[in-house]
């Protein structure tokens, strides 16, 4: 397998502080590195720093390893890591605390606030606690993935250089017939390295950490009307997988995306192409949305719960433009359930 080492110096100055204000609270669990697609998720465990995998189950190389007065240390990835001081982590960054030598140094995996925190780039800094710059090494052995990009931001000015990764999926949503390009996305020529270098991606989302992992799992893109279009993979938002996920975006305020999963089964149930009185339980298989394809037939629960996430809506929204749009599907659905 072929083996590419990436080596930098960063040359930070900006303070670096265990999340600050966001995270009080130390963390242990399943720590996001890189969450960039449904199917390229990074993550390692508090308890196995050693140990990186791809979409929870596949070994993934990945390894970080710093020098320090000639010594080195490695911080991820392989059998002898460093034990770490602490570790913290949100929906925004996970940050991984040592102690090398004679410094405090801090590693930290960011995924930026961007596009509602679906960003398909994320990227990663080496500092020590008082923010000065380390060398460090980055090994990524997996070079053959289609769509997999990654490297070193070289300085510019007084911002520092860090090592990003980035991934772009190149399927495109396909929503009835027409092609929904993803968020981050202007137009089909756009690539991962027209935008790596802009400096608002460096700021993190906000939020808990297993909102980093769960928004990962789904596709953002936006039809030309501006509407959030919010997709699984495989079954296309497959209600009885998509339930967890919504109850999670409600009690953390994310309208814009509770709106962006229920956009498509809407839309989809007020064409001539559904005609059932209930809500469908899916609408298709990833990149198609264009019909149901699963064999689910709790009608009244996935019903039921599709009027729950849309009243989660308006209540997040303070009003009921959202159910107005949609009155005469959801009165139909409300009627089913009375019968």
């Amino acid at each position: 397998m072929e083996m590419i080492k990436l080596f930098a110096i960063l040359l930070c100055v900006v303070a670096c502080h265990p999340l600050d204000e966001r995270v009080h609270e130390p963390y242990s669990g399943r720590l996001p590195l890189f969450t960039l697609a449904p199917d390229f998720i990074l993550t390692t465990h508090t308890d196995s720093l050693s140990s990186v995998v791809m979409n929870g189950e596949e070994s993934f190389e990945f390894a970080v390893v710093i020098t320090i007065d000639g010594n080195k240390y490695d911080l991820i990835g392989t059998p002898n890591v460093v034990t770490p001081l602490e570790i913290y982590a949100d929906a925004g960054e996970s940050q991984i605390i040592y102690r090398c030598d004679n410094e405090t140094v801090v590693l930290s995996f960011i995924a930026p606030k961007v596009d509602y925190g679906c960003h398909p780039i994320n990227y990663m800094t080496c500092k020590t606690m008082d923010g000065r710059s380390l060398p460090f090494c980055v090994t990524v052995g997996q070079t053959h993935i289609k769509g997999l990009s990654y490297g070193i931001l070289q300085n510019e000015h007084d911002e520092s250089g860090v090592f990003y990764m980035g991934y772009d999926d190149e399927r495109v949503v396909q929503l009835f017939g027409r092609n929904i390009l993803p968020i981050w996305k202007k137009n089909n020529d756009d690539v991962i390295s027209d935008i790596v270098s802009e400096k608002n991606l460096r700021n993190p989302a906000k939020g808990p950490v297993d909102l980093r992992i769960k928004k990962a799992k789904l596709n953002l893109s936006q039809d030309e009307d501006g509407n959030l279009i919010y997709v699984t993979c495989y079954y296309v938002n497959r209600m009885t997988e998509i339930a967890d996920l919504a109850d999670t975006l409600a009690m953390y305020g994310e309208r814009e995306l509770l709106e962006g999963l229920m956009n498509p089964i809407l839309f989809y149930a007020e064409t001539d192409l559904w005609n059932a009185p209930y809500c469908p339980p899916d609408i298709g298989a990833y990149p198609l949305v264009m019909h149901r394809i699963s064999d689910d037939m709790n009608y009244d629960w996935i019903t039921s719960k599709a009027l729950d996430i849309i009243a989660d809506i308006d209540s997040l929204a303070d009003n009921n433009r959202y159910s107005q749009k949609h009155i005469n599907v959801i009165e139909q659905w409300t009627n089913y359930l009375k019968r």
